[in-house]
């Protein structure tokens, strides 16, 4: 499959896990799944649509053992809003300053730093 139409069914799958239409988002997710190799899109995809179906820990069970291999950070931001979302705080501050400590990317600093003031908020 082509780049621009892994990208562009990707931004379709989380439209739709967006707009409550989870069936169909997993349909898509599952086709990325069978892309080949390994797709972090389809694993971060799938945990999304977990997160926002409200069954966060099928979320961290999914994400988890992607995130302990890997450094990339759309998977560890979803992660720690898994662990957020379940009230497992120590785990989703953990992995926010893991998150920190290794991007740039301003759209994940802002998540992260949403999730880490909403924590702050509770406690």
């Amino acid at each position: 499959m082509k780049t621009a139409d892994l990208k562009l069914l990707t931004q379709i799958a989380t439209l739709a896990s967006n707009l409550a239409r989870f069936e169909e988002a997993q349909l898509i997710i599952d086709a990325l799944s069978f892309s080949g190799k390994e797709n972090e899109s389809a694993i971060a995809l799938n945990a999304l649509n977990q997160i926002n179906q409200k069954n966060f820990e099928q979320a961290i069970q999914q994400l988890k053992p992607w995130c302990d291999e890997n450094d990339t950070c759309v998977s560890h931001s979803l992660l720690a809003l898994a662990y957020w979302q379940n009230q497992q705080l120590e785990e989703a501050v953990d992995y926010c300053k893991r998150i920190v400590n290794t991007t740039n990317e301003e759209v994940v600093l802002k998540m992260v730093s949403e999730i880490i003031n909403q924590i702050r908020e509770s406690i």
